[in-house]
């Protein structure tokens, strides 16, 4: 029986890991916002009281919800990418063998304006595409912008952009593209 909850049955040579530190700044942002919202909607007067007592709710319920399902996840599959001699496990995705990759990118995310701090995008990229109706539409999205469903954001994990692209290179024949270095 397969576990599709866990990362390939592979020895692992490099694993990225989520960031704990990324979620606990994400909670505690939105625990700063919920008194934001609860003192709009006690102060304020016509839509604005009832915009930010809606939003109180919302942030009232998004927090523990956020903190307690982020916690678990950080338990229970620690490992966001498995990177090895064979190829490369994204969580909770089938493994992808090398000799089906064309090039490993590091590059900027898109659109700019969203992610001012922290920009960076490893994208693998397969040598052919994927038929896009049989991709769910967020899949769809992020093939169009990327050119693949395997793109892993640098903010919420650990190590850096860099580290990965090194162990793409030692383990690996597939070219590199690093257009930030540009």
């Amino acid at each position: 029986m397969r576990d599709t909850h866990r990362t390939s049955s592979e020895r692992t040579e490099f694993e990225v890991r989520w960031s704990s530190r990324f979620l606990g700044w994400n909670v505690l942002f939105m625990f700063l916002l919920f008194p934001v919202y609860a003192a709009t909607a006690v102060f304020a007067s016509g839509y604005f009281r009832l915009l930010g007592l809606a939003l109180a709710i919302v942030f009232a319920v998004l927090v523990p919800y956020v903190g307690v399902a982020g916690s678990k996840q950080l338990r229970q599959r620690p490992a966001a990418v498995a990177l090895n001699d064979f190829g490369v496990t994204f969580d909770r995705h089938d493994p992808v063998a090398w000799e089906t990759l064309r090039e490993v990118r590091l590059g900027r995310m898109k659109p700019h304006l969203l992610f001012i701090l922290h920009p960076n995008h490893v994208a693998f990229l397969p040598k052919q595409a994927t038929d896009p109706h049989s991709l769910t539409p967020r899949k769809r999205m992020t093939s169009r912008i990327y050119g693949t469903t395997l793109v892993l954001m640098m903010q919420p994990v650990i190590p850096s952009g860099e580290d990965i692209l090194a162990a793409v290179e030692r383990l690996s024949d597939v070219p590199l593209s690093c257009p930030l270095r540009q």
